[in-house]
């Protein structure tokens, strides 16, 4: 489902999130505790939820969710700064989600994995669509390097 965001509003905004790990220099351990603020409605046109994770100043990523229908949330984007992946951020700001959407009578959760600005080769496309099916969500390919995911929240 395309976003009403155009595709460079999102580059700024996750330009801004990698500007911001440069001026925080040396390496990022994500912490056990994780902070977080929720922003509902998103400051843009387009409502939604903006979740976003925090070592104490330090903004490590975030997640974006609008709805898509009663009971449907769509997960736009979910986005760890370079220096705090592989270190299991990204699964706790989705389990973050998940929590949160449980909470609020959504009942699944789609997106789409493409390739974009972030997401460049198919190689990429594929990986990132297998670390969300190693996380519950179940996929199904819509063209050459796109996947559409959906998971049930219980």
């Amino acid at each position: 489902m395309p976003s009403d965001k155009k595709p460079e509003d999102w580059k700024r905004r996750l330009d801004e999130l990698g500007q911001r790990d440069t001026e925080n220099q040396g390496e990022v351990v994500v912490p056990e505790q994780v902070e977080w603020e929720t922003r509902l409605p998103h400051e843009s046109t387009t409502m939604g939820t903006e979740l976003l994770a925090f070592d104490g100043e330090r903004r490590l990523g975030h997640a974006y969710l609008r709805d898509r229908a009663a009971g449907v949330a769509w997960l736009e984007i979910l986005y760890v700064i370079p220096r705090a992946r592989r270190q299991g951020l990204g699964a706790k700001i989705l389990r973050s989600v998940e929590s949160y959407c449980s909470a609020h009578g959504v009942r699944e959760i789609q997106g789409e994995v493409s390739i974009n600005d972030y997401t460049a080769t198919e190689e990429e496309v594929e990986e990132t669509a297998a670390w969300f099916e190693e996380r519950g969500f179940t996929r199904r390919k819509d063209g050459r390097a796109h996947w559409v995911i959906s998971k049930a929240i219980e």
